[in-house]
């Protein structure tokens, strides 16, 4: 992009603000993983000096500019600028959380043939835990190039940008570690989108009369929804309900770890838990499997969810064999009908195997989640595949069956029956298509063949 010198005059400037709202844990590590051994955790949130936890500027307009570039690759140069040309027109302020709550998380990571936890991959990181609340404020500085010609308003194409930028954050981003397993989830509470029009001059005097002038002071307030869509046409999405048809038991190792000897199951406040590592752990193993059966080749796994690289192996860099993963699970909060869910202490024995009589000092407690009533949706799972091929599309239409009908179960003592789920509703968006499936799997919008279609791409697909 070539600019002219008089283009680039100082013409206005636009506020954004709002209360940067945490659907899930965030999870922004302090880089000081080689420390982790005289640590308690092998991950610790960024704070500042006064020990607050805060997400960095610089991490915000990173995923802001990724949005972007997705849906209008031309407009990333003009707003977030380049090395050869110009400065970018994003101000990104930290985000601070005055007050947060503190959690920790624990994984492992699963052979994918053996289907059990590999030797030294067990992990701990601590989170700041879902609802809390921190200001954001993001100023961009508008140049004449960024006017229409001959005019004093805005080019139709930035304001379109700036505005999907403030409706994106409305409409929930991922920030932080551990995105594509349902970690960062946040959305922007009541932005205000202001332009101090320097051609003005009470915005003028506004803007120098403050050390922060604030969007709604301006006189120009942007209202207007943008023109570009949120998602990339090409983004595939499932948001199903289920029901628990049998007792389900994500461990909460925290608890136990402070003197209970009793699994239970892990929550979020109130409310019960599934944690997005543990959905995406489930339907990557499944995956493996069908693609397995096909005759499939393991990088097509690699290329959907992710690959972290093999850490035995004498890399050139930090990053070499390592794949983002386009596949992204939310966590599941069984949030709705409370009413219907219990969680009772339930005791075991260990029996001998060769006298059949129960051992000495072996008693186990478990509470794992019951519900009353199968009939009711309690459980939502919601996961998305970025630039999904029609292959990909197939592959995603095969979990969900397997969910739906029972056949994947999801966390612990799933070998005594625990973790089942039984499907109840459906929406599936692809392209312009969407499709709605109700509980005896019977396609009530949207037409069937089409999804059979995407299901027969996955198995011509060449191995």
């Amino acid at each position: 992009m070539k600019i002219k010198e008089h283009d680039e005059q100082l013409v206005g400037k636009v506020v954004l603000e709002g209360t940067l709202k945490l659907d899930a844990p965030l999870l922004v590590g302090d880089g000081t993983a080689s420390m982790a051994a005289a640590r308690s955790k092998d991950i610790h949130v960024l704070r500042n000096a006064e020990g607050e936890a805060f997400i960095p500027g610089t991490s915000l307009v990173g995923v802001l500019r990724d949005l972007l570039g997705s849906q209008s690759p031309e407009m990333v140069e003009e707003i977030f600028g380049s090395l050869e040309t110009m400065q970018s027109t994003i101000q990104a302020e930290d985000i601070v959380f005055k007050e947060s709550k503190q959690i920790f998380r624990d994984g492992v990571c699963i052979d994918e043939y053996k289907g059990s936890a590999m030797q030294g991959r067990k992990y701990d990181y601590e989170a700041i835990e879902r609802g809390a609340e921190a200001a954001l404020r993001l100023v961009f500085t508008l140049r004449a190039f960024h006017l229409a010609e001959g005019t004093d308003k805005i080019r139709g194409d930035v304001k379109d940008s700036i505005c999907f930028l403030r409706d994106r954050l409305a409409a929930g981003i991922h920030l932080g570690a551990n995105t594509s397993k349902g970690m960062g989830r946040t959305h922007l509470v009541s932005p205000v989108l202001g332009y101090y029009d320097f051609h003005n001059s009470k915005d003028v005097l506004a803007w120098l009369g403050t050390d922060q002038p604030a969007a709604t002071d301006a006189s120009v307030q942007l209202v207007e929804i943008g023109s570009m869509p949120l998602e990339a046409p090409d983004t595939f999405v499932i948001s199903a309900t289920f029901a628990l048809c049998s007792s389900l038991l994500v461990r909460d190792y925290q608890i136990s770890r402070e003197g209970k000897q009793i699994a239970v199951m892990k929550h979020s406040g109130e409310a019960a838990v599934i944690p997005g590592s543990t959905i995406k752990g489930v339907l990557r193993h499944r995956a493996s499997c069908i693609l397995r059966e096909l005759g499939h080749r393991s990088k097509m796994l690699d290329s959907l969810m992710g690959c972290a690289g093999d850490e035995d192996k004498n890399v050139k860099s930090a990053t070499e064999g390592r794949i983002k993963s386009r596949f992204i699970v939310e966590e599941s909060y069984l949030e709705e009908h409370p009413e219907q869910l219990r969680e009772p202490i339930v005791t075991r024995n260990r029996i001998d195997r060769f006298t059949r009589g129960v051992l000495g000092n072996a008693l186990l407690n478990t509470q794992p989640l019951y519900q009353e009533d199968n009939s009711v949706g309690t459980v939502k799972i919601r996961f998305t595949i970025r630039n999904a091929t029609e292959a990909e599309v197939g592959l995603a239409l095969f979990l969900l069956k397997d969910l739906w009908q029972g056949e994947l179960a999801l966390g612990g003592e799933t070998s005594i029956g625990r973790g089942r789920l039984k499907g109840i509703r459906a929406e599936i968006q692809y392209k312009q298509d969407r499709f709605v499936l109700e509980e005896n799997g019977r396609v009530v919008v949207g037409d069937s063949s089409v999804l059979a279609d995407y299901a027969s791409a996955l198995q011509r697909k060449e191995a």
